[in-house]
Order: C-alpha cells, then sequence, then structure tokens
C-alpha cells in the first residue's frame, strides 16, 4: 500500500515539475532573449536526460550493462516516437521552416563535432560502460562446441564403417582363398594327361591306384618344396610315360598357388591393418567429439575483476574467462592493450594471479575465430624439468634414436624416445616418423595407448615387416601427478619414487612387428616433488648387463637432469657400447608461485 501511495505521488511530483520546468526554461528563453529552440535544446534537454544518465551510470557499475545500453537506446526511441507524437496528438506542433531549414542541420552537425572531439580517455571509458565484458555469449559458444563435437562424431562413425567394410572384405578374401594341393594336381593333369593314350586308363580305371601314388607324393613335396621322381611310387612311375612333363607341371602349379596364397595372406593383413588403423581413428574421433561438447564454466565475476585490473596496462575490449570440465581457468584478453600487456609478460600474470586468487600462466598471443587475443591458462602445480643427452654411433653420420620432451596445452608433460632398427638413415627415418607422429596426436589430447593405435598400423605397412622402431613413451599430468608409461620392445627404464629405485621393464614387441593381440598396455605410475624418470635406448642399456646403470644411479648425488643425462651416455660409450646412445631424464618438481 504503501509502495502505491509512494508512486501517486512520485507521479503528481513528477507533473508539477515538469509544468514549473517548462515554465522557468521559456522565462529563461525570454529573459535571455535567446531561441526557445536553444533552451530546449541545451538546459531542457540536459534535464530530461538526467534521470537516463543516473540509471545507465548505476546499472553499469552494478554490471547490468544491458540495462545501461537498453535504457539510452529505448529512451530515445520513446522520445521521438512516444513524447513527440503524443504531443502532437494533443496539440499539433507547428514547426517553422527555418527550423527545419538551418537549425536542425546545425545541430546534428554539432552533435557530430561535438562526439569527435572527445579525448580518447572519454571514448575508452564509454566503450568500457557500453560494451559487453565477454567475448561471446555462453549459448553461441555452447552453440559452437555443439557443432564442432558433432562433427567429430559423424567422422568417426564414417570411420567405423570403413572399419566393418575392411573386416568384411577381410573374411570374404579368406573364404575365396581356401584353395588345396588338390588344384595343383588338377592343374598339371589337364596340361599333360588329357593328351595322353593312356589318359582312360590312369583316371577311369585306376582312379583310386592313381589318386592314392599323388597323396603319396603330397608330403615330401611339401617338406621340399618340389615334387621329384623318386617321390612318386614305383607301380606309377613305371607306368606313366610322361612322368617328367607331370613333374614339370606340378612343380609350376604348385609355385603358382603359393604365390597365390603369399599374395593372400599379405592382402588380407594389409586389410587388417587398415581396419585396425581405421578402428583407431574411430576411438580417437569419438573422443574428441565427447571432449568438445564437454560444457564450459564461465566465470563473469572474475571477467570484471580481470578487466579492471586489465584497464591499468592497456584497453582490453573483451574479456572472457572460462573453467574447463576438469576445472581449469582459461583467461582470453581481446583489445588494442594487448601489446602492452604482452610486454608486462610474467608480472601482467602474477599480479592477475594475486587477485583472482589463482596461479596463472605467462599471457600469450593467439589467433582464434574472433581475432588476436592474449590467452593465460590455469598454472599446474607441478613442472617438469627435462635433460636429453644424445651420441651417435661412430662412423655414422644420423643417429637411428630420436627423442624429444613437450607440453601439451591441457598440461600433460609427454617424453618421446624411439629407436629404429639398426643405425643410419634408414633407421633414422623411421624413428622420426614414429616420434613425429605419436607427437601430433598426443598435443592434440589423444591417450597415449589410442595414438598408438593408430600409428602402428600405419608404420607396419609401410615397412612391410622388415624394418621395425622401439618405442618408450611416458605421459604426466602436471596437475595430478598421474602419470602413464608405454614400452614396445624399448629397454627398460629406471624411476625413483620415495627415494626409492626401481626398473620398469617392457614385454611387447617393437612397433611394426606387434599386431593387435600382442600390443603393449601402458603402465600407470604417479609421481610427485622430487621423484625422477629415466629412459634410455638400448646403447646405453639393454637391461641385461645394467648393474652399472644401478649403481651410477644409487650415488646419484643431486646433479640436475641434462648432467645426469650426460653421465649415462658417457658412462655407456666407456663400456664398449657401439650403438646410438639417448637418455632422457625428468625430474618432477612444484611449482614455484
Amino acid at each position: 500500500m504503501l509502495s502505491f501511495v509512494m508512486l501517486v505521488i512520485g507521479f503528481v511530483l513528477l507533473v508539477w515539475g515538469a509544468d514549473k520546468f517548462v515554465e522557468g526554461a521559456s522565462a529563461l528563453a525570454r529573459k535571455m532573449g535567446v531561441s526557445p529552440l536553444l533552451v530546449g535544446l541545451t538546459i531542457v534537454a540536459f534535464g530530461t536526460s538526467m534521470p537516463e544518465l543516473a540509471v545507465s551510470v548505476t546499472a553499469a557499475l552494478r554490471g547490468a550493462n544491458e540495462i545501461a545500453v537498453g535504457n539510452v537506446v529505448g529512451s530515445n526511441v520513446f522520445n521521438l516516437l512516444v513524447v513527440a507524437g503524443l504531443s502532437a496528438v494533443i496539440c499539433p506542433l507547428v514547426m517553422d521552416k527555418m527550423l527545419l531549414r538551418r537549425d536542425w542541420p546545425l545541430s546534428i552537425l554539432a552533435a557530430v563535432l561535438l562526439f569527435a572531439s572527445l579525448p580518447e580517455a572519454v571514448w575508452n571509458a564509454l566503450r568500457r560502460t557500453l560494451l559487453p565484458e565477454t567475448l561471446v555469449g555462453e549459448k553461441t559458444r555452447l552453440k559452437l562446441r555443439r557443432a564442432a563435437g558433432h562433427c567429430a562424431t559423424e567422422a568417426a562413425q564414417a570411420f567405423y564403417e570403413l572399419y566393418l567394410a575392411m573386416l568384411s572384405g577381410a573374411a570374404e578374401g579368406r573364404a575365396a582363398g581356401d584353395e588345396n594341393l588338390r588344384v595343383v594336381f588338377d592343374r598339371a593333369s589337364d596340361r599333360v594327361c588329357k593328351s595322353c593314350v593312356l589318359c582312360a586308363q590312369c583316371w577311369q580305371k585306376d582312379y583310386v591306384t592313381t589318386l592314392a601314388a599323388l597323396n603319396d607324393v603330397t608330403q615330401p613335396m611339401l617338406a621340399r618344396g618340389r615334387a621329384e621322381m623318386q617321390d612318386f611310387p614305383y607301380h606309377f612311375s613305371s607306368r606313366c610315360v610322361h612322368l617328367p612333363e607331370l613333374i614339370r607341371a606340378i612343380n609350376s602349379a604348385l609355385f603358382a598357388l603359393r604365390e597365390r596364397q603369399s599374395l593372400r595372406r599379405q592382402q588380407e593383413e594389409n586389410r587388417s591393418l587398415l581396419a585396425r588403423q581405421y578402428a583407431g581413428i574411430t576411438d580417437i574421433l569419438r573422443q574428441l567429439g565427447a571432449e568438445v561438447t564437454q560444457d564450459v564454466t564461465a566465470q563473469p565475476m572474475m571477467e570484471k575483476q580481470i578487466r579492471r585490473y586489465a584497464a591499468a596496462f592497456g584497453w582490453i575490449d573483451r574479456v572472457c574467462a572460462v573453467r574447463d570440465a576438469q576445472g581449469r581457468l582459461i583467461v582470453e584478453l581481446y583489445g588494442d592493450g594487448i601489446a602492452d600487456i604482452l610486454r608486462q609478460g610474467e608480472g601482467f600474470s602474477a599480479g592477475l594471479s594475486a587477485l583472482l586468487d589463482v596461479a596463472l600462466t605467462e599471457p600469450r598471443e593467439m589467433e582464434n575465430e574472433f581475432g588476436t587475443c592474449l590467452e593465460m591458462h590455469e598454472r599446474a602445480p607441478f613442472r617438469a624439468v627435462v635433460g636429453i643427452g644424445r651420441q651417435q654411433r661412430s662412423g655414422v653420420s644420423v643417429s637411428g634414436d630420436s627423442g624429444c620432451w613437450f607440453l601439451t596445452d591441457a598440461g600433460v608433460a609427454c617424453l618421446l624416445l624411439a629407436d629404429g632398427m639398426g643405425s643410419g638413415a634408414a633407421a633414422a627415418q623411421d624413428s622420426r616418423m614414429l616420434v613425429s607422429s605419436m607427437e601430433r596426436f598426443l598435443r592434440a589430447g589423444i591417450p597415449l595407448g589410442d595414438a598408438l593405435g593408430a600409428v602402428s598400423p600405419a608404420l607396419r605397412l609401410r615397412s612391410d615387416g622388415t624394418r621395425f622402431v622401439t618405442l618408450d613413451a611416458l605421459t604426466l599430468d602436471l596437475f595430478t601427478g598421474q602419470a602413464e608409461s608405454l614400452k614396445c620392445g624399448a629397454a627398460p627404464s629406471y624411476v625413483r619414487t620415495d627415494g626409492r629405485w626401481s626398473v620398469l621393464a617392457g614385454k611387447s614387441l617393437p612397433v611394426g612387428l606387434s599386431d593387435e593381440k600382442n600390443q603393449s598396455q601402458s603402465v600407470p605410475l604417479r609421481l610427485s616433488h622430487g621423484d625422477l624418470f629415466i629412459m634410455v635406448s638400448d646403447g646405453v642399456s639393454d637391461g641385461l648387463d645394467d648393474a652399472w646403470v644401478r649403481e651410477l644411479l644409487r650415488e646419484h648425488g643431486g646433479e640436475g637432469p641434462k648432467e645426469l643425462a650426460a653421465r649415462l651416455v658417457t658412462e655407456a660409450r666407456g663400456r664398449g657400447s657401439d650403438d646410438d646412445r639417448t637418455a632422457i631424464v625428468m625430474r618432477v618438481e612444484k611449482t614455484q608461485f
């Protein structure tokens, strides 16, 4: 009830105030001898716009930018259409021609010049007040993510259908290739026996005896790889007048059969490898589709804090702060001031981290569908310090070992070490291809096992089973400390956790030799501050005589990973190793904020 009374009183005061305001403005115009239009454009306009100004400023300070913009646009539309229109309906508005020809154009020109002359600070303040603080709306971002996830899912289904088609083709090939040795004897008899005068005797009257004689030939023929004269029983060889020609025909048909069987086996193996590769790609795409469609959570309060903090370094148009599916903060900054912020580097992220109470990485410049931006991610509680030692085999120009380490955008440290068969250019090419392919999959967020499943068939097809590559891989989540190790024919790795050393050995075959059933399975680990992980190629240690490696590690005095890797490689050379030698040492440390 009180609210209604106050509303009525306010409306009455509004009408009374408007009447007095108009009387005062008219009296002021007469007293100063100026046009009523000028008074309306200045004093009256200022007075009537004060409520809109107060509402817009209050809304902007409270973060309700949509209300601020809507009030400015809506009030002007209402004044032009409703106020002027309703006034004209009540009392016709007679306009002087000079007003339309001179005053209105001059008023518009003056407004344009006024806005054009505003200082840059005022323009920035207006933009900061009126522009939305976030890059895109939550619905738009979600729509884009769902569209990308749908594309990945559809592609996964397509590869799955190809996988089924390849399996079906392989099964049909095996069914069509069920040839036996009877084909050999049939083709030989067609070439030799049909034109023989004793054909009817051998293959009609004495059919059982002839067939038994050929059965006697089968076992020694298969063992030797060809048929010879002594393989035939006497009763058959003494009667056959074209035995040498028959033996040559049998051997020719046997050779052709084995060639067809070998080709068919190769085709079936190729189909199987392609099918497994399609299956691996299917799993990868399905996982990507699931990850892309995971919801992110907007952080509007953080966006306001970031905007105010960034304003001291440079002009920022838009701020986007979200937490991903794992709850990790991602910050994006857009605007002309990102170059100034980028020059601050670690200083900017350190101050912002203290403000938000979230450790952030150093800002880096990125390009996306919305333009150029600065991106910062929540910093992981752990970091990886890695050192690599290398020495190639004496007398060769390139090393057959390929090793690297890198960090993914998701905060995962990855170590890869591949050793091609033998040494030299061919081994180097194989190992580099494997490491490069695995790196691309891991950087894309593909799990270690799925990445290997996609790469292994391709390498096997490439080498035709004549070359192989060992693989030693480790992934470490720097947020959780969870790690997994995968070995394919690789040398043992050495792990120090809680001050104690252990050996991690693998039993699977190298990449290019192992099939789907014998593919290596990853081993889960958990690493923390101060832990060490060491992987070596077989030129350093093959695991059979590694007592010196264990002793060296037990005497480890705390030198850095780079120095320890160099010691392992140098010590291996001093012990007579004549192979490519590579050691990768990783130490896990707490991140200093």
